[in-house]
C-alpha cells in the first residue's frame, strides 16, 4: 500500500496535466500513488492520462461519465479511489514543490494531527514571480488544538495545501459539495468544525499557478454567477458551523468573508460599470445584513465604509470609495471631522468612521489630496486630460497644478514655461475644509510621447504616460511642500496615512502584502 495518494483533478487541461502529475511523481517521497480524476473531459485528457499510466505504474485514472461543472465531484471520486492512509489534492494547472509530500507526511505522523496545512505560493505566469499567500499565518510551526485556539485560520480554507488523514475524513463523512463552486470554503468550515487537532508548517507545499488568461472558476470574478456561488458558499459555511454547535465561531468566519471574499470583488470595483455594481450590491446585501456590527468594527475602515454604502444602496459612492482600497490610499472627496472623529463623506455615521486611518492628523507637508482623471481625449498627436483635485481636509488656500512628462513640463495652451511647466493657479477661502477644489485642473499634453523624452533619449520613470501633479502653494509662514503625484484614476497626496495592520491589499490584492484572494487555488 502506498504511503500517500495525490488526487489530481482535471477537466479539458491536457496540456498542463503532465506538469502537475510529474510534480507528484518527482517527489522525494517515492512510495506514493497519483490518481487522475477526470471530470468528463472532451479534449485529449484521456489519451494524456493513458500515456502517463504507461510511463509510470504509480499513476491511476478515473473518469466521470458526465461533467459536474465544478471541483467537488472529481475530488470526491479521487478520494473514494485512494488506497493510502493519507491524501493530498492537486489541480491540473498547479504543481507541488519536490519535498511537499514527504515533509507533510513526516509532520502528520509526528503530531498525530487530523491534517497538516502548509504555505501556498502563487506563481505568476509567464514571468514566474512568486508570492506567498497570507505568510503571517504560517510563520510558526505548531500544533493547534482546534480552530477556537486560532480562529483567524479560517482565512486558510483551501484543501490543496493540506495532507489529510483519510480515516479522519471518512469517519466524519467529510465530502465536497458538488452543486456549487467554492466547495472548498464549505468543506473547510466543516473540516475545522470537527477537527480537534491539526498542524501548521511554515514551508511552501503548493504552487498555485496564475496564468493571464484562464478558465478557472475562481478567477472569473466578473461573472455575477461567480458572486452568487461565493455568497451561497458563505451562507452554507455559517450554517455548518451552527449545525456543529460552533455558533461562537460564526463571527470569525464572517470576518474572514469581509477581509477576504468581499475584497475579491471590491478591489476591481472602480473598473466595473454602474449596472454591474448595482447587481453585485443586491446579491451581497442580504448576507451583509446578517453580519453583526461588532464584526464590522474589526475590519479595515475602508472595507467597512464599502459595506455601509452597499447596505444603504449608495452605489455611486461605493465605486468611489473602492478606489481607496488599493495602491495609494486616496482620501475621500469630502470628509467630516467632528468630536475628534473623521468620517467619509459629508454626514457623520458610525459606518463611515475612518478615524483609524489618521488622515486628518497628518501635518500640512504630508496632507492628503485626491486626484481623479475625469476625462482623457485624444486628438491626433494631442492628448487632453481633465483632472479634478479634491482637498477634503482643507489644507490648501493658494495652489498650483502642473503636468510633468519626462524632463519636460507643458503649459496650458501648449507653450513651454521654462523647462515646460503647465500651471493653473487657484485660491481657497478659509472654511472650505470639506469641498472639492474648483475648477478642475485642465492638463494638456501637446507633444508626442517620444518628443517628451529627456535629451539623453532615455524614457522617464513610468514610461511615456503623462503624470499630473498638484502642489501646495506657498502661504505666509509656510515652506514649499513637495509635489504630490497623481494617480491615473485616483491618486493620493504625497503623505502616507497609516493603515490598520489587518489591511490585506494592495494582493491581488490583489495583490496585497498578505495576499487577498482572487479566488481559490482549487478551481
Amino acid at each position: 500500500m502506498p504511503e500517500c495518494t495525490v488526487v489530481v483533478i482535471a477537466y479539458n487541461d491536457a496540456d498542463r496535466l503532465p506538469r502537475a502529475v510529474r510534480s507528484a511523481l518527482d517527489q522525494t517521497l517515492h512510495d506514493l500513488e497519483v490518481v487522475i480524476s477526470d471530470d468528463a473531459s472532451t479534449d485529449d485528457t484521456p489519451r494524456v492520462a493513458a500515456e502517463l499510466m504507461r510511463a509510470d505504474p504509480r499513476v491511476r485514472y478515473v473518469r466521470r461519465a458526465v461533467n459536474s461543472g465544478g471541483c467537488g465531484a472529481p475530488r470526491n471520486e479521487g478520494l473514494d479511489a485512494a488506497l493510502s492512509p493519507y491524501v493530498l489534492f492537486l489541480d491540473s494547472d498547479d504543481t507541488l514543490p519536490r519535498h511537499a509530500c514527504k515533509s507533510l507526511l513526516t509532520e502528520i505522523e509526528r503530531t498525530g494531527a487530523d491534517f497538516v496545512s502548509g504555505q501556498i505560493s502563487r506563481v505568476f505566469e509567464p514571468g514566474g514571480r512568486r508570492q506567498r499567500y497570507y505568510p503571517y499565518l504560517f510563520r510558526k510551526r505548531r500544533v493547534v488544538e482546534g480552530i477556537r485556539e486560532e480562529p483567524e485560520l479560517f482565512l486558510d480554507c483551501f484543501c490543496t495545501n493540506k495532507l489529510f488523514d483519510v480515516e479522519f475524513l471518512r469517519r466524519n463523512a467529510l465530502r465536497f459539495p458538488e452543486d456549487i463552486h467554492y466547495e472548498d470554503h464549505v468543506f473547510g468550515a466543516e473540516m475545522y468544525a470537527v477537527s480537534r487537532r491539526f498542524a501548521v508548517v511554515p514551508w511552501v507545499v503548493y504552487h498555485w499557478h496564475r496564468a493571464p488568461a484562464t478558465g478557472s472558476i475562481s478567477l472569473s470574478i466578473k461573472e455575477m454567477d461567480n458572486v452568487r456561488h461565493r455568497m451561497e458558499a458563505a451562507r452554507r459555511s455559517d450554517d455548518i458551523l451552527r449545525a456543529h454547535g460552533c455558533d461562537d465561531l460564526v463571527p470569525d468566519r464572517q470576518r474572514r468573508f469581509l477581509r477576504q471574499d468581499l475584497r475579491v470583488y471590491l478591489n476591481p470595483m472602480p473598473s466595473r460599470d454602474l449596472l454591474w455594481a448595482k447587481e453585485f450590491a443586491s446579491v451581497v446585501r442580504p448576507y451583509l445584513e446578517q453580519v453583526p456590527e461588532e464584526v464590522m468594527d474589526g475590519i479595515d475602515p475602508m472595507v467597512k465604509v464599502c459595506c455601509h454604502l452597499i447596505l444603504s444602496d449608495r452605489i455611486e459612492e461605493l465605486r468611489v470609495a473602492a478606489r481607496s482600497l488599493n495602491g495609494p490610499m486616496a482620501p475621500p472627496r469630502v470628509a467630516t471631522v467632528r468630536d475628534g472623529r473623521t468620517y467619509w463623506g459629508p454626514t457623520p455615521s458610525p459606518g463611515l468612521d475612518i478615524t483609524r486611518l489618521r488622515m486628518a492628523e497628518l501635518p500640512y507637508t504630508a496632507s492628503r489630496l485626491r486626484h481623479e482623471v475625469v476625462e482623457a481625449v485624444g486628438q491626433g498627436t494631442r492628448l487632453r486630460l481633465s483632472v479634478r483635485t479634491y482637498d477634503p481636509f482643507g489644507v490648501l488656500r493658494d495652489w498650483t497644478a502642473s503636468l510633468r512628462c519626462g524632463g519636460h513640463q507643458r503649459a496650458d495652451g501648449g507653450a513651454p514655461v521654462g523647462r515646460g511647466r503647465l500651471r493653473e493657479r487657484g485660491h481657497r477661502r478659509p472654511g472650505e475644509a470639506a469641498r472639492a477644489l474648483r475648477p478642475a485642473h485642465r492638463l494638456h499634453q501637446a507633444r508626442r510621447a517620444d518628443h517628451l523624452r529627456p535629451a539623453d533619449g532615455r524614457p522617464h520613470h513610468g514610461g511615456d504616460r503623462p503624470r499630473p501633479r498638484a502642489r501646495h502653494g506657498r502661504g505666509p509662514g509656510r515652506a514649499a511642500a513637495p509635489e504630490p503625484e497623481a494617480h491615473p484614476s485616483c491618486g493620493a497626496g504625497q503623505g502616507q496615512a497609516l493603515r490598520p495592520q489587518e489591511a490585506e491589499q494592495p494582493e491581488d490584492q490583489a495583490e496585497g502584502v498578505q495576499g487577498v484572494d482572487q479566488g481559490s487555488p482549487a478551481a
